[in-house]
């Protein structure tokens, strides 16, 4: 769907890994998963990032920044609701065709600015798999899940977590970014960790034993991330450990209060809304 954000990073690479990024295929492509991936292929590497994971981006952004841009509670709630369905799998990905809200146009900038930077972060972690050689010395593992488009068995070349830490990074240290767009970077990544955090913790509660053993925890990132850049660029420990602090809070009630009492708004397929900014549902999913 997309490719200006990709060539906007490669643009503010150091010039020896621009290099060696620049002709690398790259693009935001349709894929249920929502995820980045570094992709060995024979014909080369390749850079994608799925649709859905800049939705649940979106979403998440809403849901954690959207009050101070005076959006009320209960369209808080549902963009949570949102995010966590289109990671777990069961939000139609049909945003084109039917948006889930018409968020004002000064509110819908902030919050894809806000995303622009973390993709770029996730741009810029797949990359660095591929300059720093994490694909080369990867193995292979064979899946019976089938690509609806493609409808062949898939090979996934799995790295170390060492390898992940490294790539996020790297992400950050070879842009040439000023330090005000090094901050918007890092801080995007922040964002990123603490989103994936909130998810997991719905996962553990859904589908105990549901793990990603190829990428440590998420908060594990960001702590590294934190002690491994200048602290002159991006959110503080002290910031972060409020944020966290924050989100944990959030979590351990959402997990007490809410989720078992309305597990199917998390499980059932098609599409919820944000009652604000969608006076009028469309009835259009038929079971036959």
């Amino acid at each position: 769907f997309d490719s200006k954000q990709y060539k906007g990073y490669i643009k503010n690479l150091k010039q020896n890994r621009r290099t060696t990024c620049q002709d690398i295929p790259h693009g935001t492509i349709h894929f249920n998963e929502a995820n980045g991936m570094c992709l060995r292929t024979p014909f080369g590497n390749i850079i994608v990032l799925s649709y859905a994971l800049r939705h649940f981006l979106f979403y998440m952004n809403v849901f954690q920044f959207g009050k101070n841009l005076g959006i009320q509670d209960i369209d808080l709630s549902y963009s949570f609701l949102l995010g966590i369905r289109i990671m777990i799998g069961t939000e139609s990905l049909d945003f084109e065709i039917d948006p889930r809200g018409k968020l004002p146009k000064s509110i819908r900038k902030q919050i894809d600015y806000l995303t622009d930077w973390q993709m770029k972060f996730i741009i810029g972690h797949e990359y660095a798999h591929h300059y720093l050689g994490h694909l080369e010395n990867s193995f292979v593992l064979k899946s019976n899940d089938r690509v609806k488009y493609v409808g062949d068995k898939v090979q996934f070349y799995t790295y170390k977590q060492k390898n992940e830490f490294d790539a996020d990074l790297h992400s950050i240290t070879e842009s040439t970014y000023d330090d005000v767009d090094k901050s918007e970077l890092i801080n995007g990544a922040f964002m990123f960790f603490i989103f994936l955090s909130m998810y997991d913790k719905v996962v553990n509660y859904m589908f105990p034993g549901r793990t990603n053993s190829s990428h440590p925890e998420p908060l594990d990132r960001l702590s590294t991330l934190r002690a491994t850049i200048d602290n002159k660029v991006g959110l503080t420990t002290n910031q972060l450990n409020a944020i966290i602090e924050n989100t944990e809070k959030t979590m351990d009630e959402f997990l007490r209060e809410y989720l078992p009492f309305n597990v199917e708004n998390i499980e059932m397929e098609g599409s919820i809304y944000l009652p604000s900014y969608r006076k009028k549902v469309l009835i259009d999913r038929l079971d036959i």
